[in-house]
């Protein structure tokens, strides 16, 4: 029941249980494979996941900590956090050996990226990556490979900056009224893609720039609130709605197929 605190040497689990109601403070290394820790955990250094493991209390990743979800072939890791998790440091979803799937499940609440914390989606040596979490992004959200964010019916915010400069990052949205807003950044090379597919996309202010790819598929619903100067990146609908008030200014090339734009619209 006593607080655990980490200042030096290693912690290791494999397949085993650590349970509160005492906090584990990591101010060193501490690697947990199809393992649970059934605990609230504040890390300030370095936190190694492998295999399919769980966090089941509070955890807060502080400035200077890294979380990092490491894919191998066998087995992939998933890392499933019962409830809110925030992030003021490092979390990284990458493989290495051979290629490995990379999961980060969210059971409850929000995966909150705060201002001054990263996320760094990369890689490695391949496989996929996938996130079915509730996103609020106010730091910098990085995806260097392709990425999947699916958490049903989740009201995703980001205020911070998003760069795609890597694969296509996939927002699949499905359940009870689901949203993704945007008030922040968001950016994409050439050759990447935000593709919405379904739910609710609202764009109320910040920017959406870059060469690459933005595609709305399967019903999806664009309300643009804000002006949007489409003078580098491709816009791509499909069966989908784009409404205003905010106008939409092309530049370069706009494709819409069996959809519906009820927005001011200047092309050139």
């Amino acid at each position: 029941g006593a607080s655990l605190l980490r200042e030096s040497g290693e912690l290791t689990l494999v397949g085993s249980t650590l349970n509160g109601p005492g906090t584990v403070s990591n101010l060193t290394t501490l690697t947990f494979t199809s393992s649970t820790i059934n605990a609230p955990l504040v890390n300030q250094h370095d936190l190694l996941c492998f295999g399919s493991s769980t966090l089941g209390g509070p955890f807060a990743n502080l400035a200077g900590g890294t979380l990092r979800l490491t894919g191998m072939n066998n087995p992939p890791v998933t890392l499933t956090v019962t409830s809110t998790c925030t992030n003021y440091g490092l979390i990284e979803l990458t493989s290495s050996n051979l290629a490995g799937a990379v999961t980060f499940n969210l059971t409850s609440g929000w995966l909150v990226n705060a201002p001054g914390g990263q996320i760094d989606v990369l890689p490695g040596t391949g496989s996929t990556r996938t996130m079915g979490a509730q996103l609020d992004n106010q730091g910098t959200f990085n995806v260097q490979t392709a990425l999947t964010l699916n958490k049903a019916s989740a009201d995703h915010a980001n205020s911070g900056t998003l760069n795609i400069t890597g694969g296509e990052l996939s927002l699949t949205q499905s359940g009870t009224t689901p949203t993704f807003t945007t008030s922040g950044t968001i950016h994409f090379d050439m050759g990447h893609v935000l593709a919405v597919n379904g739910g609710v996309f609202n764009y109320d202010a910040g920017s959406i720039d870059g060469p690459g790819q933005l595609v709305f598929s399967l019903s999806a619903t664009a309300n643009f609130n804000s002006d949007f100067l489409n003078d580098v990146a491709t816009l791509s609908m499909s069966f989908s709605t784009l409404n205003g008030p905010g106008t939409v200014s092309n530049l370069t090339k706009l494709t819409f197929t069996s959809s519906t734009i009820n927005a001011p619209l200047v092309n050139e």
